[in-house]
Order: structure tokens, then C-alpha cells, then sequence
């Protein structure tokens, strides 16, 4: 009946600290600040002594405390690792949890940060868990229990792996949006230098380019003739810009917004040009069956 009792106050605590964990790390993609808050309260509601998250810091290349409860400033700071070094480096490298009973006995146990050993004839366990997404390891979970009263380390495992899998979520998620927004950052950056302009004359045109200075005096004579009504005389070989220029002296006139109209006169005959500038009447010459507008 006592061991029922037991269960089921573990169950309800557990359940207790699920729901604070998953409220916490919902409510915030910073996990700085959320780890350290899913910390304090997994050790306040399972009673540890001490707990903290280890992941790999890029600057340094190895394993670094990234948040802790129950460790000074100090402490934490002297928390770094190998992969594969001691049981934090271990359980980061195989992906496997690891469970020691006494860690006084435990000659695999790495202390770097000095607050996870016995000072006295206490008997200290430690639980060390994986961060497992579905695609990588990034980091551990580590915890201490105190052996005593009948300490189950199973379960403690068994929940350890629960809440770490929760953990690696938040994180996983917390890469993906900084990734995203860095690359939005840099794709940024890179269209705005694709845009900017380098400084132009006063006269420089939209849809033409041109830097020499007979393009640049071309464009000082477009925008002198533009706001005329002069008619103007565009020579050039085939693939200049004559078009281009056209264009511009269109769009830079009162007429910008009418319709630009063009027509390949080389492709016509002299009376046909004509016809198609002009216009005409039926019967006005063999072929013209009907009256036919100008594109004047």
C-alpha cells in the first residue's frame, strides 16, 4: 500500500513538471532563459541537488555548460569537456544514457566543474541523459540525486529522458529559427547591394546604362529634347540602343502616358510605309478594300 502511495505521488509529480516544463519552453524561443527555468523546476519538484545542460560551444570546440541550477558562476565556467571525455562526453558521443549509483566508485566520473562530487560520506548518484533530435546529439542533461530512502534511479532515468527529449525540441527549433534569420540577414544584405546604385549625372536615364561621356551626352540631349515637340532622327548600327532611347525620350515627355508605339520600317516598302504611318482611303491604290487608320 505504501509503495502504491509512492508510485502515485511520483506519477503526480512528474506530471506536474511536464506540464511547468512544456509551459516554459512554449512560451519563449530564448533558451537561455527558458533551459535555465525548465532547471529550476525540474530540481525543485524531483528534489536534486543539482542539475545542468551541457552542449557543444563552437568558438571553443568541445563541451560547455550551457545552463545549471545548484552550480556558482565559477563552477559552471570550469564546465567544458571532450567529446567522448568522462561520462558527460561519453553520453554526448554514443547518444546512450548513463547512470552511476556512487560516483565516488565511478573512476569513468570527469568532475571538471568541482560541484558534483561528495564532500562528505553522502552517497551521490548522477544521471546523464542525451538532447536527441531526430537527425543529431546536441547536448546532455545531467543530474545528482542523493542515495537515500530508497532512491530509485530508474525513474529517474526514465523521466531525466523524458524532459531532455522536450528540451532537444526547443532547442532544435531555437537553431532553425536563428539559422533562418540569419540567412534572411545576409540575403538582405546581398539584395541591397545588388540595388544600390552607384552615384549618377543628373540625367541619367532608368532603362539605359551607360557611364562613358558620349552616353552621357547623349542622355543631357534626351533630356533636352524629351519636353519639345521636335521630332528627332535616332542613327546608330543595329544593337546600340536606338530603342532603348526611344524609350526614353517617350517616357520623359508629355506623351508618357500614351501608348509607345513602334514599327519596323525596314521590313515595309515605300507605299506600304506610308499606308502604315499614314493611313488610307479605300481605293486608294490597288489592294486598299477598305479605309485604314494611321498609327499617326
Amino acid at each position: 500500500m505504501l509503495s502504491r502511495t509512492f508510485h502515485d505521488q511520483r506519477s503526480h509529480v512528474e506530471l506536474i513538471t511536464v506540464y511547468e516544463v512544456c509551459r516554459i519552453l512554449g512560451a519563449t524561443l530564448d533558451i537561455d532563459r527558458s533551459f535555465r527555468a525548465a532547471l529550476n523546476v525540474l530540481t525543485a519538484q524531483l528534489g536534486l541537488p543539482r542539475a545542468m545542460i551541457v552542449m557543444p560551444d563552437e568558438a571553443r570546440g568541445e563541451l560547455c555548460v550551457h545552463s545549471a541550477v545548484g552550480l556558482s558562476r565559477g563552477q559552471a565556467e570550469r564546465g567544458h569537456w571532450q567529446s567522448g571525455e568522462g561520462v558527460i562526453g561519453h553520453v554526448y558521443a554514443t547518444g546512450m544514457p548513463v547512470v552511476l549509483p556512487d560516483v565516488a566508485h565511478a573512476p569513468e566520473f570527469i568532475d571538471r566543474t568541482g560541484a558534483f562530487s561528495a564532500p562528505d560520506e553522502r552517497m551521490l548518484a548522477f544521471v546523464v541523459v542525451p538532447l536527441k533530435t531526430d537527425n543529431a546529439i546536441i547536448g546532455v542533461l545531467a543530474a545528482q540525486r542523493v542515495v537515500e530512502g530508497g532512491a530509485r534511479l530508474t525513474d529517474d532515468q526514465r523521466f531525466l529522458t523524458m524532459v531532455a527529449t522536450l528540451l532537444a525540441q526547443a532547442a532544435s527549433l531555437h537553431f532553425a529559427v536563428r539559422d533562418e534569420h540569419k540567412r534572411l540577414q545576409l540575403e538582405t544584405t546581398r539584395l541591397q547591394k545588388a540595388l544600390k546604385r552607384e552615384p549618377r549625372g543628373r540625367f541619367a536615364l532608368e532603362n539605359v546604362v551607360g557611364e562613358s561621356k558620349p552616353m552621357q551626352q547623349v542622355f543631357v540631349e534626351v533630356h533636352q529634347a524629351a519636353p519639345s515637340r521636335a521630332t528627332v532622327l535616332l542613327r546608330g548600327e543595329s544593337g546600340t540602343g536606338k530603342e532603348a532611347i526611344a524609350r526614353a525620350i517617350h517616357y520623359l515627355s508629355p506623351r508618357k502616358d500614351e501608348a509607345f508605339i513602334k514599327v519596323n520600317c525596314a521590313a515595309l516598302t515605300e507605299t506600304l510605309l506610308e499606308s502604315e504611318l499614314f493611313g488610307h482611303e479605300k481605293g486608294a491604290f490597288t489592294g486598299a478594300v477598305g479605309d485604314r487608320k494611321g498609327r499617326f
